[in-house]
């Protein structure tokens, strides 16, 4: 007994240095390990203005919330032509309509929070201004779908399409709206297995019709988000495979084109979103995050005029893998931002993999 029990204390030993090793441990390379074995993956580099790295950039893949860029530079525009004051008020009781519990892991919530503490009481109504800051920053579903309302879900993808010239990027629609498709559908009748098949069957056009309904549905009447099923894989699973996808290559140069003010109103862009702890740096990115995909899109310039745009598309994760890019993630983006030389390796290796 004593010598069984001795066993299995060297095997859970070692099960934990093995996962110390794998998914504790900070090791940036783990990233670059997971872009190189999957081909569900992507990542684009430019520096000082020169792509420098292509790794399936041109393969269309779920980018999660990386598409708020899209809204924010629409609220841009709309701005500088006036149709939209930043300074309007919007009453927080007006957001949290399309507020649903416990589907954007916590954001909205984190984001009252900051204003809250920043402004040194809790507030009742925001700027617009902030609004779009909530939803870039923290991503705020919520936010997201009130914007998509004010602005218009067509003026969005006319100026994804023609205006940014985003040639393969499909549509965006209301997130809210299509999570909410299956209680839409219940409250017309359908049962749980009917509404999967309904939804399957939707040709995008008919999806994306459906969520904008949903979206006005929600506007008008909140009771539809009290019925959401948090824990129905099934048609949550079809949610995030139907989300909008788009090209890293597409993604990289419109952050190129934002780098060198080739955007309406980007000045005010960099202005408010601007996230550089170091006055004289710029420092814009958004990240993207489901439970089988991690994204990031952004570009960086430093005091010495380094300048960095980088965009990496991570799909079709598993558990265990999500947990060692959940790691990994961050210090192997700012790895990139900071080492030209990491910059070189990921090159070189990248390159020898796919001779």
């Amino acid at each position: 007994m004593k010598r069984v029990t001795t066993i299995t204390g060297i095997i859970l030993i070692i099960i934990g240095i093995i996962y110390y090793l794998n998914v504790i441990k900070i090791n940036e390379d783990k990233i670059l390990q997971q872009i190189i074995k999957s081909d569900e993956s992507s990542i684009v580099i430019f520096e000082n203005g020169k792509e420098v790295l292509n790794k399936d950039g041109d393969d269309p893949l779920n980018i999660a919330s990386i598409v708020k860029w899209f809204i924010a530079i629409e609220f841009a525009d709309q701005v500088e032509k006036g149709i939209v004051d930043p300074n309007e008020l919007v009453k927080s009781k007006t957001l949290n309509r399309f507020y649903v519990e416990e589907t954007d892991g916590g954001a909205h919530r984190k984001w009252l929070d900051d204003v809250n503490k920043n402004k040194g009481q809790k507030l009742e109504e925001f700027t617009l201004e902030e609004v779009m800051r909530g939803m870039m920053i923290f991503s705020s579903n919520a936010n997201t779908d009130f914007l998509i309302r004010l602005l218009g879900i067509e003026n969005i993808n006319h100026t994804i399409k023609h205006e940014l010239g985003l040639t393969r990027q499909e549509p965006l629609y209301s997130f809210t709206g299509a999570l909410l498709i299956p209680e839409y559908l219940s409250k017309e009748g359908y049962n749980n297995n009917k509404v999967y098949e309904e939804i399957k069957k939707m040709n995008d056009q008919e999806y994306q019709r459906m969520s904008q309904t949903v979206l006005e549905e929600i506007n008008n009447d909140t009771r539809i988000k009290y019925d959401f099923d948090l824990h129905n894989k099934k048609t949550n699973r079809l949610w995030e495979d139907r989300l909008p996808k788009g090209t890293a290559s597409e993604l990289a140069v419109l952050m190129e084109k934002i780098r060198g003010d080739q955007i309406k109103n980007v000045a005010y862009l960099k202005k408010v979103l601007n996230r550089s702890k170091f006055g004289n740096n710029t420092l814009l990115y958004k990240e993207g995050n489901t439970e089988r995909s991690k994204s990031i899109s952004l570009f960086y310039e430093d005091q010495l005029s380094r300048k960095i745009s980088v965009v990496v598309v991570l799909n079709n994760l598993n558990w265990y893998e999500r947990k060692i890019v959940n790691r990994n993630f961050y210090p192997f983006i700012k790895k990139i931002m900071e080492d030209g030389t990491y910059i070189r390796k990921i090159t070189n290796i990248i390159e020898d993999k796919e001779v």
